[in-house]
């Protein structure tokens, strides 16, 4: 597979014309790929490679090309797809928790995980597929993320689907599994419940 590195015309500032925040950003998400690419197809998808193409005015520029999965319908409510609000909000929340512990477990933290990020897959709504890498972070970088942020994002994805019941404290407060793969002490509930949802004001 071809990698950024491998195009010459790169480096060539009279030839690339973007923003030059646009094209850090697709070196990252191109290095975020490659470090997850243990867990594509799922949850992630798959990443066939970077190709060289011109545009039509003769300008050259590469194509990273993924794994195409068909979108629902987004004027389904996934609630109604996935059997009511209880079902889907078992199903999703785990979902989430799950690939986004994954995504951890590569030492990739997403910053931007907003529900635009997210594709719901027209055959199985509930196997929900995280795109958009290119704002993200690792543990070796000047910040040290924690995994317990990612309690966060969950949460606000959560809403963003519409669902307004407090699941996920209730999830990781019932289960030291849960909290042991987010990094939350099981001895002092008392300190996550600050940290995850008083500081944040989740209700």
């Amino acid at each position: 597979m071809l990698l950024l590195s491998d195009f010459d015309f790169l480096t060539k500032d009279e030839v690339y014309t973007g923003r030059e925040s646009d094209f850090w950003g697709f070196v990252a998400e191109q290095w975020a790929y490659e470090r997850m690419r243990p867990i594509h197809g799922m949850g992630i998808p798959h990443l066939y490679g970077f190709f060289e193409v011109k545009l039509p005015h003769g300008e050259p520029c590469i194509a990273m090309v993924l794994e195409f999965i068909e979108h629902l319908d987004p004027r389904l409510d996934v609630k109604d797809v996935c059997g009511g609000e209880e079902a889907a909000l078992e199903v999703i929340g785990t979902r989430l928790l799950l690939v986004l512990h994954a995504v951890n477990s590569c030492e990739i933290y997403l910053r931007d995980t907003a529900v635009q990020n997210i594709i719901v897959p027209k055959e199985r709504p509930t196997a929900l597929v995280f795109v958009d890498f290119a704002d993200c972070e690792t543990p070796k970088g000047k910040r040290t993320p924690k995994r317990h942020q990612t309690n966060g994002r969950v949460y606000f994805l959560l809403t963003s689907f519409g669902f307004a019941v407090p699941w996920l404290r209730n999830k990781l407060k019932g289960n030291e599994a849960w909290r042991a793969m987010f990094d939350i002490p099981f001895d002092n509930w008392d300190m996550a419940n600050k940290v995850l949802f008083l500081d944040f004001g989740y209700d």
